[in-house]
């Protein structure tokens, strides 16, 4: 974390070699981690127009647009799908990204993705039944998609309680009830549930 000696190492490395694509990654990061994502962005994007077939260019800047709610991050997350090795936690990530930016159908598809090598990675369950929940308001869906998450992770309590949360925006208050009344069993103090069941008693007696 000498950064001084860092930078100054990474401007010899592009007077040699003005094309030196990891030299501006390299320095990319550097510039994230003393919290300037200005500079950051600006490396990576000359990054990526040096060398367009590097995987780890794309998806950092894709991500650090995402947080930032940039508008041009689709364009490098969804280049970084297709140059994406096949690890999960990656694409997991990717997938948060495209959701942090409001775009859900390519959330879905990437978590689908994970899911065509794990039919029981809950995380990627979850997060298409929080889209159908929250977005789409597809309950039928969330409620699929909570429900296999459960299967695989019988002790999900954030699947618990928006499968209740689904069900008791289909007015259906009893299996709303049962599913907020089990998340309290594995998680005593989750508040949304105790809120939820006092908002059910009072609401509907």
């Amino acid at each position: 974390e000498d950064y001084p000696q860092a930078f100054e190492n990474f401007r010899k490395a592009l007077e040699l070699n003005k094309k030196n694509s990891q030299a501006h990654f390299w320095r990319g990061m550097a510039w994230l981690e003393n919290n300037d994502t200005v500079k950051a962005i600006n490396d990576w994007q000359i990054a990526v127009a040096r060398d367009p077939e590097k995987f780890d260019y794309y998806y950092y800047l894709g991500v650090l647009l995402s947080e930032r709610k940039d508008r041009f991050a689709t364009d490098y997350l969804d280049h970084a799908l297709r140059l994406a090795p096949e690890n999960t936690e990656i694409l997991y990530v990717i997938g948060m990204a495209f959701q942090e930016i409001e775009n859900y159908n390519k959330a879905i598809e990437t978590y689908k993705r994970i899911l065509g090598g794990n039919l029981c990675d809950h995380r990627a369950l979850f997060n298409i039944g929080y889209i159908n929940l929250v977005e789409n308001e597809d309950y039928n869906e969330a409620i699929s998609y909570f429900s296999e998450a459960l299967n695989c992770y019988p002790e999900y309590a954030d699947a618990l309680y928006n499968r209740g949360l689904a069900y008791e925006q289909m007015m259906n208050f009893g299996k709303a009830r049962k599913d907020y009344e089990e998340v309290l069993k594995i998680s005593i103090n989750y508040q949304k549930a105790i809120d939820a069941l006092n908002r059910l008693d009072k609401n509907h007696q």
